[in-house]
């Protein structure tokens, strides 16, 4: 790779790592605002709080949800269950439903199978950091935790029924999937209005309670949470970090979209997901966001850390009911599970989509096509292999195996661009202060060889996307939570083995053989004349340990994998014949006087011999 192509990818690797910089200080802004927004309400609270019948503060929530003016609680809340074991998909886990009676809702799902960590110290749900039920109905300004009682019972399904803000009455029916791929992470929420007698009632803009979801242990980036949406034109994903202000973001105290015709709408951390999809099509949703900070533990003891999450709500639109109207009925299919990719895409609907694969700047839109492709690969190599580490080193394998040809034809171009380096440098002293004149001298050089600035740079440039569409793929990838390898106890976490004495910084494993194999694979590289690009290389492995180095160790295993293997090729590639250094012949162009002779001639009709032929010489014998 020449200097241009090292330069650009020094940038890159920069621009990454003052990214990463600016969200650690726009993070420690927004703690501090918050911390003195706290301090300031403590000051500004009253003395005397009004008390509610449980003895407690009032309802404030601290989700982000609006809700009604504190009010005497004159009911005990009440919590119903439903369970959902299912065999149909390999990694399908045990699911429980929680229903209360407090709006009428689920208050949670959780899975009593999997751990926020490898440490078995915290359970994974979904919504428990809400005090709103999913389901639960508002109007823009209230969410409502009154009473509902159960209406009706079954095995797979459960009813509510009560009264909303208006005098309404409010059926609504949760009921599992009992067949189709991933039953046990779906249900179906169905919700109807009627008016009980005489009258007529408006309810203006009513809409439903979707959860809360944030980041499930201190290790997660809140980049990954958020809300997305999906409709026939477009997609988009918004994160929990536009609510924290900084460079790219405004802080706002909330998010509001219109979602016209929409497949589903999602609320979303790491690694779980709340899918919805309306069950009927057209129509518009409007979907409204509110951050929350909250307090999540981390996968080590005393790692704990304040985020921030995200509170979701749907506009359904404006009602007006009489005594002769219909009832209303709205119906909402919801997946409430892991974002397992090949999971999802069985699934169906496009919710295979809420990965978002091809969110990232710029080059998102080429890393995307590696991601999927890269994850069907990891899975149909684990159900052989069983375990998801050696499925890694095998798809590195086969893309380094692709990508050999490649390879060994940028080795020859960087080794005929070492060769060439002597002339290059006398050209640059030639043409010292005519920088025109050495750029048209050295590029008539490297045609006159046959070389190609560029040849040494395509393995790499293509092999970004690719490394690009691996960091998206793993950054989503449920399946690898609490998956070993080695001594690795969950690739989808840094492979930390201690902390330094004193300092308490991580020792992480993989990362350092990552840069050091990236050192020895850049020592073995041919070397070009230029001690500038030299220094570069060399300092580019450093560049990577300090971007990677806190990644998930499943993205440290493949680079570390593929820099072994590149260390294998180069090995191959330098015991090799040495290449030569062939000038080519350039052909002798016409001038301007042969050119305007031969249209002249070519107007006429006549023809121009450009090589006059040879007489023959008189045969023997006088024939």
């Amino acid at each position: 790779m020449d200097r241009k192509g090292w330069i650009i990818l020094i940038l890159c690797a920069a621009g990454l790592a003052v990214n990463f910089w600016w969200m650690t200080e726009d993070a420690k802004k927004v703690a501090d605002q918050r911390q003195q927004q706290e301090e300031r309400a403590e000051k500004m609270a009253p003395s005397n709080p009004v008390m509610t019948e449980a003895g407690s503060d009032p309802d404030m929530s601290t989700d982000g949800d609006v809700v009604a003016p504190p009010t005497a609680i004159t009911f005990e809340e009440s919590f119903e269950t439903l369970t959902a074991d299912a065999t149909d998909y390999p990694d399908a886990e045990k699911v429980v439903y929680i229903f209360t009676n407090r709006g009428g809702g689920l208050a949670r799902v959780e899975y009593p199978d999997d751990f926020t960590n490898a440490f078995g110290q915290e359970l994974v749900a979904i919504n428990h950091i809400s005090r709103s039920a999913i389901g639960a109905l508002t109007n823009g300004s209230d969410v409502e935790r009154s009473q509902y009682e159960v209406s009706a019972r079954g095995e797979n399904f459960i009813e509510y029924r009560g009264k909303t803000f208006q005098g309404l009455v409010a059926t609504k029916r949760y009921e599992l999937a009992t067949e189709g791929d991933g039953r046990n992470y779906r249900l179906k929420l169905s919700v109807k209005l009627e008016l009980p007698g005489e009258g007529q009632v408006s309810t203006g803009m009513l809409g439903l309670h979707l959860g809360a979801m944030g980041p499930e242990t201190s290790k997660e980036s809140p980049q990954l949470v958020g809300f997305g949406w999906k409709n026939q034109e477009d997609e988009k994903f918004t994160a929990s970090t536009k609510f924290e202000g900084g460079w790219f973001s405004a802080d706002s105290a909330s998010i509001d979209q219109a979602v016209p015709n929409p497949i589903w709408v999602a609320l979303m951390s790491q690694f779980y997901t709340l899918i919805y999809s309306p069950v009927d099509e057209g129509g518009e949703l409007k979907l409204s966001a509110k951050p929350m900070r909250i307090t999540v533990p981390g996968i080590e003891e005393n790692d704990e850390k304040e985020v921030t999450g995200v509170s979701l709500g749907v506009g359904l639109g404006e009602l007006s009911l009489n005594k002769d109207s219909a009832p209303k009925e709205f119906a909402l299919e919801v997946y409430a599970g892991p974002k397992n990719y090949d999971l999802l895409k069985r699934v169906g609907g496009e919710r295979n989509e809420v990965l978002f694969y091809g969110d990232m700047p710029v080059i998102g839109w080429m890393a995307a096509p590696f991601s999927r492709l890269l994850n069907l690969g990891m899975h149909s190599i684990q159900n052989v292999t069983v375990n998801y580490g050696i499925a890694i080193i095998c798809v590195t394998l086969l893309i380094r195996i692709c990508l050999w040809p490649l390879y060994t034809k940028s080795q020859k171009t960087m080794k005929r661009m070492a060769k060439i380096g002597p002339m290059v440098k006398e050209l640059k002293e030639k043409y010292p202060d005519d920088p025109q004149k050495l750029n048209q001298k050295t590029m008539e050089l490297y045609k006159d060889y046959g070389v190609s600035p560029l040849g040494g740079c395509l393995p790499m440039f293509l092999q970004m996307p690719i490394f690009f569409g691996f960091y998206r793929m793993l950054q989503y990838a449920a399946e690898l939570r609490h998956e070993s390898f080695l001594w690795v106890g969950d690739l989808s976490q840094p492979d930390t083995i201690f902390h330094l004495p004193g300092l308490g910084w991580p020792v992480n494993v993989l990362p350092i053989l990552m840069a050091v194999s990236m050192f020895f694979q850049m020592r073995m590289t041919p070397k070009q004349a230029d001690n500038a690009q030299q220094k570069i290389m060399m300092f580019l492995p450093f560049v990577f340990l300090f971007i990677c180095y806190s990644f998930a160790s499943a993205l440290a295993l493949y680079w570390t994998t593929q820099n072994i293997f590149s260390i294998g090729q180069t090995w191959w590639a330098n015991r090799q014949p040495e290449v030569e250094l062939v000038k080519k012949k350039r052909s002798k162009r016409p001038s301007l006087a042969e050119l305007q002779k031969q249209r002249a001639a070519s107007a006429r009709g006549e023809t121009i011999d450009e090589k006059p032929k040879k007489k023959r010489p008189p045969r023997p014998g006088g024939r």
